[in-house]
C-alpha cells in the first residue's frame, strides 16, 4: 500500500515539475515576446512580432488581425492565410466576432466551427475547425481582432486563452507606446516648424529695424532741417518761403505716417484675417480698376481684363490689395508709352492653383532686380511715388494664402507680375503664419 503511495506521489511531483517546467518556458517566451516589442514603434511590425512569438505557445495554423472601421471589420495583417479569403465583415448578428468586437465579452473559443458557425462552411474558411479570438485594445477602447484558426477539432484550450490574452495585454502596451510616439513625433516636428518660423521671424525683424532706421532718419532729418530754415523765414519775415518750407515738413511728416501706417498692415498680414470666402476673380478685379479709376483715367491706360477668370479662396479685403497694389505700380511706371495698357488675366496652374497676372507695357524691370522688388523699402526709382512697401505687402498677402508670387520683366519690355491663389479653401480665418 505505501509503495503505492509513494508512485502516486512520485507521479503527482513529476506532473508537477513538468507543469513547473511550462510554466517557466511559456514565461520566459512572455517575456522574451514583451522585449521584442517594447520598443518598437510601428504598429505592424508589433504585430508581425507578437504573431510570431504566438506561434510558439499556441499551435495555430493560421492568424489575422483584424481592425474596427465604422460599421465593419476589416483584415489588417496575418500569418499562413489563403489569398481568396474574405478581407471585409460587417458587425452584425451573422459576424460571430461582433459580441467580441462590441466588448460584450472577454474572448471567443469554439473547437467544434464546422458544426456550430455556418460562416466557417465555405472555402477557403472551411479547413477550420477550431477558433480562438482576442480583443485588440487601446486604452480600455477595442480596436479591432486577434483571431487563431486550427484546423482539428479540440486543438484550442483554456491554457491558450489565458496566454492569447497575456499577449493581448503585450500588444495594448506596445501600442500605446507606438501612440506615444508618433505623438511625440508629431509634437516635435510641429515645435521644429515653430522654431523655424520664430527664427524667421526674428530675421525679418532685424531686417525691418535696420530698414527702419534708415528709411524713417530720412524724413526726420528733413524735418529737423527746415525747422531751421523757418525760424530764419520767420525772423526775416519771408512768409513765402516759409510756407514752403513749412510744406516740405509736412511732406515729410506725410510720408512717414504713411511708411508707419504700412508698416502696421504688413505686420497684421498672417495674424488678423477676415471671412475666408469664395471669390469671383473678375469681378475682383473690376472693384480693384474701380478704385484705382482717377490714377488710371490719367494716365490715359486702357485696361483689358480676360473673360472667365478663376473662382478662388481667400480673405477678400486682402486679395482686392494685391490687385489695386499691381495696378497702381504698373500705372506709375507705365512710362510714355502712346498706347499705354494693362492687362488681368490667367494663365495655367502650378500645383493645382491658377496662375494669375497683372501685366504692363511699361519701362519694365532689369532681372537682376526681379527678386529685390519685393523686399522692403526696395524702390528702383528713389524719386517714384510711393514708401516701397507695396510689393512686400504683396508677397506676405499671397505667401499666407499658401501661393506665391513672382515678376518676369525685361527694360523697355514691360513687366508681367503672376501670382498663384487656392481653388478650395485651405486658408482658415485668423491663422497663424
Amino acid at each position: 500500500m505505501s509503495r503505492d503511495i509513494k508512485k502516486t506521489r512520485e507521479k503527482e511531483r513529476e506532473s508537477l515539475i513538468q507543469e513547473l517546467i511550462l510554466r517557466n518556458s511559456e514565461s520566459e517566451i512572455l517575456r522574451e515576446s514583451f522585449a521584442s516589442i517594447i520598443n518598437t514603434v510601428e504598429f505592424t511590425e508589433i504585430i508581425q512580432r507578437i504573431l510570431e512569438q504566438i506561434k510558439r505557445l499556441i499551435p495555430y495554423d493560421r492568424a489575422s488581425v483584424w481592425t474596427i472601421e465604422g460599421g465593419y471589420q476589416k483584415f489588417f495583417t496575418g500569418r499562413g492565410l489563403p489569398e481568396n479569403m474574405q478581407r471585409t465583415h460587417h458587425l452584425d448578428t451573422n459576424n460571430s466576432a461582433t459580441s467580441l468586437l462590441q466588448g460584450d465579452v472577454a474572448y471567443l473559443l469554439n473547437n467544434n466551427v464546422q458544426a456550430e458557425l455556418p460562416e466557417f462552411r465555405t472555402p477557403p474558411d472551411d479547413l477550420i475547425n477550431s477558433w480562438l479570438a482576442i480583443p485588440l485594445k487601446r486604452r480600455g477602447k477595442v480596436i479591432g481582432t486577434i483571431a487563431l484558426d486550427g484546423y482539428q477539432q479540440g486543438q484550442f484550450t483554456n491554457r491558450h486563452v489565458s496566454l492569447a490574452l497575456d499577449f493581448a495585454n503585450q500588444v495594448a502596451i506596445a501600442l500605446e507606446n507606438a501612440h506615444l510616439f508618433s505623438e511625440l513625433q508629431t509634437e516635435l516636428a510641429e515645435r521644429k516648424n515653430l522654431i523655424g518660423e520664430l527664427e524667421k521671424r526674428n530675421a525679418e525683424l532685424e531686417r525691418i529695424t535696420y530698414v527702419l532706421s534708415h528709411e524713417l532718419k530720412a524724413p526726420l532729418i528733413t524735418m529737423r532741417g527746415f525747422l531751421g530754415y523757418l525760424e530764419n523765414d520767420a525772423a526775416v519775415g519771408d512768409m513765402v518761403r516759409f510756407k514752403s518750407d513749412l510744406a516740405r515738413i509736412t511732406n515729410a511728416t506725410d510720408k512717414m505716417n504713411r511708411m508707419i501706417i504700412e508698416l502696421i498692415d504688413l505686420s497684421r498680414i498672417g495674424h488678423t484675417m477676415h471671412i475666408v470666402e469664395k471669390v469671383v476673380f473678375e469681378s475682383l478685379a473690376r472693384d480693384a480698376i474701380q478704385l484705382m479709376e482717377k490714377q488710371l483715367f490719367e494716365r490715359k491706360i486702357k485696361i483689358n481684363v480676360q473673360a472667365g477668370l478663376p473662382i478662388v479662396y481667400g480673405d477678400r479685403q486682402r486679395l482686392l490689395e494685391v490687385v489695386q497694389i499691381l495696378l497702381d505700380n504698373a500705372a506709375k511706371f507705365i512710362g510714355n508709352q502712346s498706347d499705354p495698357v494693362i492687362e488681368i488675366g490667367v494663365r495655367g496652374e502650378e500645383e493645382e492653383k491658377p496662375i494669375l497676372f497683372v501685366s504692363d507695357n511699361g519701362i519694365g524691370i532689369a532681372p537682376e532686380y526681379h527678386e529685390r522688388v519685393f523686399g522692403l523699402f526696395n524702390k528702383l526709382d528713389v524719386n517714384s511715388e510711393g514708401t516701397g512697401v507695396g510689393l512686400a505687402l504683396v508677397k506676405r498677402i499671397i505667401e499666407v494664402h499658401k501661393g506665391r508670387v513672382w515678376v518676369e520683366s525685361e527694360v523697355g519690355k514691360g513687366s508681367t507680375f503672376y501670382f498663384t491663389l487656392p481653388k478650395s479653401p485651405e486658408l482658415k480665418p485668423n491663422e497663424n503664419r
